[in-house]
């Protein structure tokens, strides 16, 4: 078991039988909105999935877009994937500052109004179904995950 900071740990690996597996409703459990602030009162960060969309068969060279915003900005994003069983891995994708180990080469941040855009491929390619888990930390304290 491989401690990747941030109480995630790696605790196994992919197995390729699983390419192309039916995402179901694993990413559609990533789309959240925070409903609109009342004047005065910070807003809680967004994170909208772009693409693919929910119940898509996940190719191992998909990319998974990710809009993450909050028109008080931000001190931390946090992307985190993880890998259906049986393999269970957990990967700390962007640390906030970079693409970590094994994401860096595909994957990219783009800065988009009120946050950022981060498409994700693994540098290896996807090799079973995938939930992305989004961990956003605005400047007024406000959780968004």
């Amino acid at each position: 078991m491989v401690d990747l900071g941030g109480s995630l740990y790696d605790i196994g690996q992919p197995s390729s039988a699983f390419a192309g597996t039916n995402l179901g409703g694993s990413l559609h459990e990533l789309t959240s909105t925070a409903p609109p602030a009342a004047p005065g009162v910070p807003t809680i960060p967004a994170v909208t999935l772009v693409s693919p969309g929910s119940g898509a068969t996940l190719a191992p060279s998909t990319a998974i877009v990710v809009d993450v915003t909050d028109p008080d900005g931000f001190t931390r994003i946090l992307l985190v994937v993880h890998i259906s069983p049986p393999s269970g891995s957990a990967f700390l994708v962007h640390d906030g500052d970079n693409f970590r180990a094994g994401f860096e080469d595909l994957s990219t941040r783009t800065a988009i109004a009120n946050g950022f855009r981060f498409s994700i491929r693994k540098n290896s390619g996807w090799d079973a179904a995938t939930n992305v888990e989004v961990y956003s930390f605005d400047t007024e304290g406000n959780e968004g995950a």
